[in-house]
């Protein structure tokens, strides 16, 4: 006769053993955060453009400076 279900699954078992556990894979490092250019007021008039010449539209549409 045939072995009933829990012994095949039992004879089953000792022929395949289970797998080893998968190990998890290190977490990838978060981006540093760049430290921030520290500007002098100097520094942040000159790119504003605060020292260049201004220069807007006068009668019939030329350039002039202000």
């Amino acid at each position: 006769m045939n072995p009933s279900m829990k012994e095949q699954l039992k004879q089953w078992k000792e022929a395949n053993p289970a797998p080893a556990p998968v190990k998890a894979k290190p977490k990838a490092e978060k981006p540093r955060r760049k430290k921030q250019e520290k500007l002098s007021e100097r520094d942040l008039k000159e790119l504003m453009g605060r020292s260049r010449a201004r220069y807007g539209r006068a009668k019939g549409g030329a350039f002039r400076q202000k």
